[in-house]
C-alpha cells in the first residue's frame, strides 16, 4: 500500500509569528477550540471569529489578538499579551476581579490599549517599552492576592487618559509600589490608607519622569481615601508665593494634585531626584527644602508642621499629620540663598514627532520657550533601551517664542525603532523627551502560495541587493534542508520548494533576508 503525503496549508505569519483562528466556542487549552488543533502560545497570533466564546481554563499567553467576532474571557487566570488587540470586538476581552494581565514585549511591541472589558482585575504587570494606554477606570482592589502585589511596573508607562482613575482602595495592597522614570502611572491614582501603618506610596509620574507621593495616617477610622496626580509643568498660581515663609520660592518644574476623598488629615511625603536641583549640594538641600502647598488661589506657603529631609532616599516628609487639605503641593525653599524658583525646565517642549516618508524618517519638534539651551541630540534605538546619537542640533539659547526644528534620518532602521530627544544646557545638564516609535516597512517582501500537495511557491523581492536564506525545519528544531542565494534589486525571485516526507508532522518553512524574515507552517498528513 502506497502512502501519499499531502500538505494542509494552515497559516502564514510575519517575523516568526503564526495566526490561529478559533474553530468553535470552548476552553482555550482544548485543541478542538482552534483550527488545526493547535493551542496558541506566546509565539502565536489568534483570531476569534463567528461569535465564538473562548474561556481560559489555565494561564495562557499570546502575541496579537484579532477580535473579529466573539468573546474572550480571562476568568481566574493569568493572561500574557506580547502584542496588541484589534478588531471590531476588541472590547469583548473580559476580565474579572480574579484575573491577572501581563503586558509583555519581545522588543518590538507597540503601545497597548486596554479594552473596555478589562476594568476589574486582580493584578497588572507591565514590561513593555512602548507602555500602555487606558481610556477608562481600572479597579485593582476587589480581590487582592496573598502577596499583596496588584501592580508591577517593570518597563513602560501606563497612561490613564480621559481623566481615568486607577483604584487601589484595598488596605491589603502592598505599601510600597515601586516605580521608575521608565515605568509609572501617568494619571490619577486613588488609595485607601490604613492608620498607623507607615507611608503608602503612589507610583505617579508624567512625561518622562516618575515622582512618587507618599501618605501616612496617625488618626482616622474606616476609609481614608486620597487621590494623587503628578503634573510635570509649571505649578498652578506659581507667581503667588508667601516669601515670608518661602524666601527661596517654590519649584517651577512640577507639582502634585492631592485630593481628599474621605478620611483624616494626612502625613505627606514628596520625592525628588538630584537632577531636579542642579548645582545645589545635599547639605544645602537638607537645610532648604520643605513641602509647599496652595489651594490654587491663595499664596503658596508651608504649614507649621515639622518636617524631615532625607537626602539619601531623596524625599521630604512631614513628621506627623498636617491639617492643611490644600490640593496642590511641590517643593519650597526656606532659605533665600537657595533660590529653587530660579530652576526652570530648560525647554518647554510643545511636540516631538517622528514619521516615515519614502523610506526615511522625518523627526520634528517645537519648543514654546528655551532657557540656556545649548543643543539637542537626536537619539535612536532598535530596542527602546539602548540609544545611540544620530545628530546634534544647536538650540536657541534663550527664547520666549515658539521655535521649530527638524531632521531627516536617511538611513533608518527597518521594522520598529525608537527615537528620543536629548536636551543639553550650557551647564552640561540634560533632560530627555518621551520616546516615540516608528514602524518602517521592510525594503523586502516575501510571499508564499501552495501549488500542490508537495510544492510551495515562494516569491522574494527586495529593493536592495540581498542575501536570501531558506530552510525547511521540523518543529523540534531539526533542519531538514537549507540553502542560501543572492537576490538582485527589484527583480522578483521565484523559488519552488518540494516537500515530500512520509511522516505525519508539522514542518516550518523559513525564509530570511537582511531586512525581513517570514515563516509558514504546514501539516504533512498521510493519505492512502
Amino acid at each position: 500500500m502506497r502512502i501519499i503525503p499531502t500538505i494542509l496549508f494552515l497559516f502564514i505569519w510575519s517575523f516568526g509569528i503564526s495566526q490561529i483562528q478559533s474553530n468553535t466556542s470552548g476552553n482555550w487549552n482544548n485543541s478542538g477550540t482552534w483550527v488545526g488543533g493547535i493551542v496558541p502560545s506566546s509565539t502565536d497570533d489568534i483570531e476569534i471569529i463567528s461569535g465564538h466564546e473562548i474561556s481560559l481554563s489555565a494561564n495562557a499567553s499570546v502575541e496579537d489578538i484579532i477580535m473579529t467576532n466573539g468573546k474572550l474571557q480571562i476568568l481566574d487566570y493569568s493572561f500574557s499579551i506580547y502584542g496588541n488587540i484589534s478588531g471590531a470586538y476588541s472590547d469583548s476581552i473580559i476580565s474579572t476581579a480574579s484575573s491577572q494581565l501581563s503586558i509583555e514585549d519581545k522588543g518590538n511591541a507597540l503601545n497597548f490599549t486596554f479594552p473596555k472589558g478589562i476594568q476589574r482585575i486582580q493584578k497588572i504587570s507591565i514590561n513593555r517599552i512602548a507602555g500602555a494606554t487606558c481610556p477608562h477606570n481600572l479597579d485593582l482592589d476587589d480581590n487582592v492576592p496573598n502577596d499583596s502585589i496588584v501592580l508591577i511596573l517593570s518597563k513602560g508607562i501606563i497612561e490613564l487618559s480621559n481623566s481615568s482613575i486607577l483604584y487601589l482602595n484595598s488596605k491589603s495592597i502592598k505599601q510600597n509600589i515601586l516605580c521608575s522614570d521608565s515605568s509609572f502611572i501617568d494619571g490619577i491614582v486613588q488609595r485607601n490608607i490604613p492608620k498607623t501603618s507607615g507611608i503608602y506610596v503612589y507610583p505617579v509620574g508624567d512625561d518622562d519622569i516618575c515622582r512618587p507621593f507618599g501618605i501616612g495616617l496617625q488618626n482616622g477610622n474606616g476609609d481614608n481615601i486620597y487621590e494623587i496626580e503628578f503634573i510635570k509643568n509649571t505649578p498652578v498660581n506659581n507667581n503667588n508665593v508667601d516669601y515670608s515663609k518661602l524666601p527661596g520660592g517654590i519649584s517651577q518644574l512640577y507639582y502634585w494634585r492631592h485630593e481628599v476623598i474621605s478620611g483624616a488629615n494626612t502625613q505627606r511625603r514628596i520625592y525628588y531626584e538630584l537632577s531636579d536641583f542642579p548645582n545645589i549640594s545635599n547639605a544645602n538641600l537638607l537645610g532648604a527644602l520643605t513641602l509647599a502647598n496652595t489651594d490654587g488661589v491663595t499664596d503658596w506657603t508651608t504649614p507649621t508642621t515639622g518636617w524631615t529631609v532625607d537626602t539619601i532616599n531623596n524625599w521630604v516628609q512631614f513628621d506627623n499629620a498636617n491639617a492643611s487639605n490644600n490640593e496642590y503641593w511641590t517643593f519650597g525653599s526656606i532659605l533665600s540663598s537657595i533660590l529653587i524658583e530660579d530652576i526652570f525646565l530648560p525647554i518647554t517642549l510643545l511636540s516631538f514627532n517622528a514619521h516615515t516618508a519614502d523610506n526615511q524618517v522625518l523627526i520634528s519638534w517645537e519648543t514654546a520657550s528655551e532657557i540656556n539651551n545649548a543643543f539637542f541630540t537626536i537619539e535612536r534605538s532598535q530596542d527602546g533601551v539602548t540609544f545611540t546619537s544620530l545628530k546634534t542640533i544647536l538650540g536657541a539659547g534663550n527664547s520666549n517664542s515658539p521655535t521649530s526644528y527638524s531632521f531627516i534620518d536617511t538611513t533608518p532602521l527597518s521594522g520598529l525603532s525608537y527615537y528620543r530627544l536629548k536636551q543639553t544646557d550650557y551647564n552640561s545638564n540634560h533632560t530627555y523627551s518621551a520616546v516615540t516609535e516608528v514602524q518602517l516597512k521592510p525594503r523586502a517582501h516575501i510571499s508564499f502560495s501552495k501549488i500542490s500537495s508537495s510544492e510551495i511557491k515562494c516569491i522574494i523581492e527586495s529593493a536592495d541587493p540581498d542575501e536570501v536564506y531558506i530552510a525547511i525545519i521540523r518543529t523540534n528544531g531539526q533542519i531538514i534542508n537549507q540553502k542560501s542565494t543572492i537576490i538582485f534589486p527589484n527583480i522578483p525571485m521565484e523559488i519552488i520548494l518540494h516537500i515530500n516526507y512520509s511522516e505525519s508532522e508539522y514542518v516550518i518553512i523559513y525564509v530570511k533576508t537582511n531586512s525581513i524574515s517570514q515563516k509558514i507552517k504546514y501539516k504533512i498528513t498521510n493519505t492512502q
